[in-house]
């Protein structure tokens, strides 16, 4: 989040931001408030990612204990699969053809 969004948030006191961490997708809750000359940040981490990434969401969570063990934020990478002829990506089919997809058995070219 860019300090003058923050700002804006922060001009009548505390705010609240909610989201799912990147990483074990629990529930974050992050509170900021400006005290003096300080800005006090609790409960996570998050980060506005660039348009190039091409983000589904405004902000990109992560919570205390995924943020201690790694602090950078990554894009989410896009798994494709090929159903019915036609590349899709997993995240858009339906729970059906997600059943089906994980019902194929994966087998080693090399080894035929």
């Amino acid at each position: 989040m860019k300090l003058d969004d923050m700002n804006e948030k922060l001009k009548n006191g505390p705010a609240e931001f909610t989201g799912q961490c990147c990483d074990c997708e629990a529930d974050v809750l992050i509170k900021a408030e400006i005290s003096g000359m300080n800005l006090l940040v609790e409960g996570g981490a998050m980060f506005r990612p660039p348009a190039a990434w091409h983000c589904p969401t405004e902000y990109i969570f992560k919570c205390p204990t995924c943020f201690e063990k790694d602090s950078k934020f990554y894009p989410k990478t896009e798994i494709f699969t090929r159903c019915v002829g036609y590349l899709r990506p997993k995240n858009q089919m339906h729970d059906g053809k997600l059943a089906e997809v994980e019902q194929r058995s994966m087998f080693d070219m090399a080894t035929m």
